[in-house]
């Protein structure tokens, strides 16, 4: 298992030590469990004594289990429901039906279709779903109501960017270190139809801007370090959605960063995560 028993996994990430370098490892559980897929032909036993010898450990108790054959794509997809953000968003996979007209609360939010891959953000995590709110509440009839441009910084999947596009922002701009996630990104672009007002670039590829919105889900500590990158892009008045954020001391540690050049700060939580959002200083 993955937490002690009886623990829950925000109790276990409130109690992980800060620093887990090599030669410095804090035992979080005593017992972890992991499940393991081999090919048919593959010796499990031998395959796992040899791990053990190569990490210096004792070999690992197993068992075995034998599957039989399954369509896994199906499987997957019909495990991978829609993910709906009430009144605000729906996000759909290629393979759910946008079924259009009205849902059990009336008509149905607008949807965004992503593929589903390694790049971040498919609209399950927490954070994405505080900065989709966050992005909605400011552009859907809020005071950046027909905001003209955005900056999602850390852009992953794009979603909050053409979150954004959806709520009636006119361009967005997605800045991310990786290279699939762009790809990603860009391809998720043309399927909704949104290629045209949407820019994905590698952090040395942006030009540098202000802008009435900027969005930036990461880490709290990378928050801090980007600080006087995030801050240059705000333009004077303008607005700062910060998540990646768990609990109150980070939270606070990001704040106190941002402090000098913003006001008006307010947090947003869920399931032990933040979105803070602040005002550009005039």
């Amino acid at each position: 298992h993955a937490h002690p028993p009886g623990e829950s996994s925000a109790q276990l990430l409130e109690r992980l030590p800060a620093e887990t370098t090599p030669g410095h490892l804090t035992p979080v559980w005593s017992n972890t469990q992991l499940e393991v897929g081999f090919a048919p032909d593959v010796d499990v036993e031998a395959t796992l004594l040899l791990a053990a010898a190569v990490a210096g450990e004792t070999p690992p108790r197993f068992e075995v289990e034998l599957l039989g054959a399954r369509d896994w794509v199906s499987q997957v997809q019909s495990d991978w429901a829609p993910v709906e953000l009430a009144g605000c968003l729906r996000i759909l996979f290629p393979w759910h039906a946008d079924s259009a007209g009205e849902g059990s609360g009336g008509a149905l939010p607008p949807a965004l279709q992503l593929q589903p891959g390694m790049a971040f953000g498919t609209g399950e995590h927490a954070t994405t779903q505080l900065c989709v709110r966050g992005v909605h509440s400011l552009l859907a009839g809020g005071r950046l109501a027909g905001c003209d441009a955005m900056l999602d910084f850390g852009s992953g999947s794009g979603v909050v960017a053409f979150a954004a596009l959806l709520f009636g922002c006119r361009r967005a701009v997605g800045v991310e270190i990786d290279p699939y996630a762009l790809k990603v990104s860009r391809a998720n672009a043309i399927d909704n139809g949104m290629a045209d007002r949407f820019v994905a670039v590698l952090p040395a590829e942006e030009a540098p801007e202000e802008y009435e919105l900027v969005v930036a889900n990461i880490l709290a500590r990378t928050l801090v370090q980007l600080q006087p990158t995030l801050s240059s892009r705000v333009a004077a008045g303008g607005t700062l959605l910060l998540s990646g954020i768990w609990g109150e001391a980070q939270a606070a540690e990001v704040e106190a960063a941002f402090a000098p050049d913003f006001e008006g700060f307010e947090r947003s939580w869920q399931d032990g995560w933040v979105v803070i959002s602040a005002r550009r200083r005039r």
